[in-house]
């Protein structure tokens, strides 16, 4: 299966043959799993992105979402009910969505305030 989304190419292969097999792992841009079970996953032409939201950036991320949703199913109702239009209603809450998901997907700076401090692996074994 391919799926193209904004300029990236994205190939999932969920069950290859067998005689394939070997030559999907050795090929220099099919990034795979040790799992028989998940999907081999290649990224042509970019390299993946790293997210690096820490725990509390998860957390805002959450609310924000929470509270967007809610705000906008009640400016939603409000305009559908004065207006009479329940296609004016369903507009105007996805145009809540669409504006939540701007808001919450992406991974912002404001997310990452408090990043976490790994261990070395010398001091983990002590």
């Amino acid at each position: 299966m391919t799926i193209y989304c904004m300029g990236l190419t994205l190939h999932i292969i969920t069950k290859p043959p067998s005689s394939q097999t070997q030559n999907l792992r050795s090929h220099p841009q099919v990034k795979h799993t040790q799992s028989k079970n998940l999907p081999l996953i290649s990224l042509r032409g970019r390299k993946p992105v790293v997210v690096q939201m820490d725990w509390q950036g998860q957390k805002v991320a959450e609310q924000l979402m929470q509270i967007l949703l809610l705000v906008s199913a009640v400016i939603a109702f409000i305009t559908g009910y004065f207006v009479g239009s329940f296609q004016m209603m369903i507009l105007v809450y996805a145009g809540g969505v669409v504006l939540t998901a701007l808001m919450v997907v992406p991974n912002w700076p404001f997310f990452n305030r408090h990043p976490l401090n790994w261990l070395d692996p010398a001091e983990a074994d002590r």
